[in-house]
């Protein structure tokens, strides 16, 4: 565990909780100094601190409080793209990442020495946001993220195969897309604009949250494509948004598309699927990361076998479970043409379960020496020992 005395700031990259969640912890054993991150971040990210205080607190855990998140936000210091930052003999750069509303990377250099650049989870592609801006500056280093490993997602196969999935589930059942809030949901209902002719005559209903969310990312449109704003318009006036007892209702009835949240399934979008999950005709359909532990991770892990253990007892469903990844991260393609752009530098893999990040280091083993190659969770301090 890192001694906060020894911390001169923090950088945050984007809202997601996996990224800025323990912060608030930092802050109760003492950490006082800066925290930076870009205004969504901050708008956003704020208040899944208090969230977790709360579940804390209801828990009886005594991880952090409500007072630490707030005396966390204290500190925060608000920066944007291009913005550079001096602590000591460090000189930090902010970048665009294009993963989340708001998320940056940045470039750590010391003034007469190495560079590193820490990308954190970047993209493009996204039909919302900015394409990740790579720096012009060659680091001497590189942290890489491995969430996809050696896989390479195709948006168009991706966007055919979901055409196929409602087009005859829908005829009989519902679909339920377990989203976050903010950029994924987003990002799923540009993909069903985009296939609009193939799910005719169906419904799209959202949670509250989501309106709300749609309206704090419209807000940021420095951050966002102009097709993007160009067709939300269009998009927004084919969704119902409504409360949560009316969605409830619209579970497993013929021709409904249902966004909710959350995308972990430990919150509402789990209630949606104890309303379908006898229901044969009805659908799951899950497009992103599933962290272990979760709801959303045990059942896509038993979508074969139909049954799994909750909370000490048995859950048994019959409604089809699908994995379906929408891009949100560095694929393979895009590893590659970064590493090599960037000069085949250094590579230290992270935010990559074992063995997809193995997979990755193998494969970028083909552009850079496999002893430049770090694994930091594995034992050995590169790939092949």
């Amino acid at each position: 565990m890192v001694d906060p005395e020894n911390l001169d700031a923090v950088f945050v990259s984007h809202l997601h909780e996996d990224h800025m969640a323990m912060i608030p912890y930092l802050v109760r054993r003492g950490y006082s100094e800066p925290i930076y991150m870009t205004r969504p971040t901050r708008e956003l990210g704020v208040k899944q601190w208090v969230k977790w205080a709360r579940i804390l607190e209801e828990d009886g855990r005594s991880l952090y409080s409500v007072t630490d998140a707030v005396n966390a936000e204290r500190l925060i210091r608000e920066v944007r793209y291009g913005d550079v930052i001096e602590i000591g003999d460090l000189r930090i750069t902010i970048g665009l990442a294009g993963h989340a509303l708001g998320s940056a990377h940045f470039l750590v250099e010391e003034k007469k020495g190495k560079k590193l650049l820490y990308l954190a989870d970047v993209n493009k592609g996204s039909h919302v946001l900015r394409d990740f801006e790579e720096p012009k500056t060659r680091p001497d280093a590189m942290i890489i993220n491995a969430s996809y490993g050696d896989n390479i997602i195709d948006m168009e196969a991706t966007k055919r195969k979901l055409a196929e999935i409602l087009g005859h589930t829908l005829l009989e059942g519902s679909v339920l897309f377990p989203v976050t809030p903010t950029g994924r949901a987003q990002e799923t209902l540009m993909i069903l604009y985009s296939i609009r002719d193939k799910i005719k005559d169906t419904t799209i209903i959202a949670t509250e949250k989501i309106r709300k969310a749609t309206e704090t990312l419209n807000k940021y449109q420095g951050e966002l494509k102009e097709t993007y704003m160009e067709q939300i318009r269009e998009v927004l006036e084919d969704i119902v948004f409504a409360k949560e007892e009316e969605i409830l209702e619209a579970a497993g009835k013929p021709g409904y598309i249902i966004l909710a949240e959350d995308l972990m399934m430990m919150g509402f979008s789990r209630r949606i699927f104890m309303e379908i999950k006898d229901d044969p005709r009805s659908a799951v359909i899950h497009t992103g990361y599933k962290a272990p532990g979760t709801f959303a991770r045990q059942l896509v892990m038993a979508r074969n076998t139909m049954c799994f253990t909750w909370n000490s007892e048995p859950l048994v469903f019959r409604t089809r479970v699908y994995d379906i990844p929408i891009k949100m991260h560095f694929d393979l393609h895009d590893n590659i043409s970064l590493v090599e752009s960037m000069g085949r530098p250094l590579l230290i893999l992270h935010h990559g379960e074992e063995p997809r990040s193995l997979r990755l280091a193998l494969a970028l083993s083909n552009y850079v020496e496999p002893k430049r190659i770090l694994l930091p969770s594995t034992p050995s301090k590169t790939f092949l020992g």
